[in-house]
């Protein structure tokens, strides 16, 4: 009797169901935002979510924990005296300048609580709720998975969030918009961003494997672009360049990392059948300044061609476009854009790249009424002025039969298509610029698209740093530290590593630099979650209320013992008293 009974939340005092206990979840968010300061302690967002957890091994009076992280390690199952060992804890879940994805992370922890077959659980998600870490739109197949988990287990799996406030201190943080290469000086665009509207005036660190100065700026509002240029010498050239903020209430933020190497000389080559179409596409294709247009035959299509470029666009016949050399030019990251065959026009039988040939009656004409405003490449501009679709009339064309579709005729079939093929892309376009197949040719509709594949290529192939946590870059086990500690590693710190005498500088994703905040009211509108706990801190009035139902129990237990003593006494002793 003087055992604790272990009662299940739900279950009946009386039951002889066998004992099932509970499974406690715990997800902590190891996101760069997390290593801001708590607005409640001296500690950072992670070590005040990892101190409540443990909170939680102590006062529920739970046997076990088990804890996933966003880094998407394999689960660590935690008992109390591991709880107490929190030097070896802080090495496991140290803080990362890596992003997070809470939806997929919620979803990964009910896939091994569903395969593990347990019953009952509660999942604990820790996270300061930034609102990149959500992103409720790109994640709404996770989201609905979720849902489905919680309704398939109707109430026995229970969800509940504890998002972790920041502190108002003064936070500034630093990226990298663009770098300007030059054969003297190498120039990084950076944007400083501040919590404060009020000017100050500040220093900017910038530290080479060489030399170190300071610079002086002077902010004057919260968001602040600064063009330093560092010079390279011929003689004496730096390999990397670490730009440092003054301190404040945020480390994780305050620093950016990159390399001195040349960027690739930007150059398009192009393989053009039919002579008029090469005329205007070689003119549609001047999309920027010091940009090197080359003309090659489809037989000099090889390896050693295409390992100078990474844009490559292509018009004619199929052999040409299904080369076996571009497969290997598309895993490695290069950009495609296919046109059709001009002189298959009056052919009606398909290939493998386009289907049959159409062509539209006289007098009328086919058009573009739908694609993504919103983003990619068809998007609006930063003034929300929409590309000039409503312009487009083409008469003859191909429908791709690779890839998904980005905009659409109003026939419901695609204009242009883009397949991802390892790294790179393939665009394939349904129509010619010229006049018996439409009116591209006028440039108001065909340069904004090439010029946005083009930047969109150039941004994507810029190798001046990496973002840690890239999964592509698990296999570098052999990155040396140059920056930062020892046993830093590409896929969690920041920082410049060497990897066979070669410098790689890897950075946090800039999206950690939002300070946008999910709502409850957002979560549950958009994932159609029924029940959705929202917790600020641990709760201990269940652990209270079992308290007192515990020590009723143990009083009438003892109440009936001394019961049983009085009827349990022998009848000649009771004669005789």
């Amino acid at each position: 009797m003087l055992a604790r009974p272990l009662i299940e939340q739900g279950a009946s005092w009386f039951s002889f169901s066998e004992y099932k206990p509970s499974t406690l979840v715990c997800i902590l968010d190891r996101s760069t935002s997390m290593k801001r300061m708590s607005a409640n302690s001296s500690l950072s967002l992670q070590e005040t979510a990892q101190k409540q957890i443990l909170s939680e091994l102590m006062n529920q009076r739970v046997n076990k924990i088990i804890i996933f992280d966003t880094l998407g390690s394999e689960p660590l199952i935690v008992n109390e005296s591991m709880a107490q060992n929190t030097a070896l804890l802080d090495e496991i879940f140290g803080p990362t300048d890596t992003a997070a994805n809470l939806p997929k992370s919620v979803k990964r922890a009910m896939e091994w609580l569903a395969r593990e077959s347990v019953q009952k659980a509660q999942i604990q998600v820790y996270s300061d709720m930034q609102k990149s870490s959500w992103d409720l739109s790109a994640n709404s197949a996770s989201l609905q998975k979720v849902r489905e988990y919680l309704s398939q287990k109707d109430r026995q799996w229970e969800l509940k969030l504890f998002p972790s406030k920041s502190s108002t201190f003064l936070n500034r943080s630093i990226c990298i918009e663009k770098i300007t290469y030059s054969e003297n000086f190498i120039q990084p665009h950076l944007l400083i961003e501040s919590s404060s509207n009020s000017p100050e005036k500040i220093t900017l660190e910038i530290k080479t494997d060489q030399n170190s100065r300071v610079c002086d700026l002077h902010l004057s509002g919260s968001k602040h672009l600064v063009s330093p240029k560092i010079a390279l010498s011929k003689n004496s050239k730096p390999e990397w360049v670490l730009l440092k903020l003054p301190e404040d209430s945020c480390q994780g933020d305050n620093d950016i990392f990159l390399t001195t190497a040349m960027k690739e000389t930007n150059k398009i080559l192009l393989c053009i059948e039919d002579k008029r179409v090469e005329k205007i596409l070689v003119a549609a294709a001047q999309v920027e300044t010091n940009l090197i247009l080359s003309k090659i035959e489809p037989k000099a299509i090889n390896g050693q061609s295409l390992s100078e470029v990474k844009f490559l666009i292509l018009q004619g016949t199929n052999t040409t476009i299904d080369s076996p050399y571009l497969v290997p030019f598309l895993e490695s990251g290069g950009t495609i854009i296919s046109f059709p065959d001009a002189a298959s026009i009056h052919s009606s039988n398909s290939s493998k790249n386009w289907l049959a040939y159409e062509t539209m009656k006289e007098g009328d004409f086919f058009q573009v009424n739908q694609w993504n405003q919103e983003k990619g490449i068809l998007a609006n501009t930063s003034k929300g002025q929409p590309l000039p679709f409503s312009f487009l009339q083409a008469w003859k064309r191909a429908i791709p039969s690779n890839g998904e579709a980005l905009a659409f005729y109003d026939d419901g079939k695609p204009f242009v298509t883009r397949e991802k093929i390892g790294q790179g892309l393939h665009y394939y376009f349904s129509t010619l610029p010229i006049a018996q197949w439409s009116n591209l040719e006028d440039g108001f509709l065909l340069v904004p698209i090439i010029q946005r594949i083009y930047q969109s290529s150039v941004v994507k192939n810029q190798n001046f740093f990496e973002v840690c946590g890239n999964v592509e870059d698990v296999n570098l086990i052999t990155a040396r530290a140059v920056t930062g500690n020892r046993q830093d590693s590409p896929l969690t710190n920041a920082g410049v590593y060497q990897v066979d005498n070669v410098f790689s500088a890897y950075n946090r994703p800039a999206k950690e630099n939002d300070t946008e905040l999910v709502s409850k009211e957002e979560i549950m509108r958009f994932s159609s979650l029924g029940e959705l706990g929202w917790q600020s801190q641990t709760s201990s009035v269940e652990v209270e209320k079992d308290e007192e139902i515990w020590k009723a129990l143990l009083l009438f237990a003892v109440g009936l013992l001394l019961c049983e003593s009085f009827f349990s006494l022998p009848p000649k002793l009771n004669s005789i008293r």
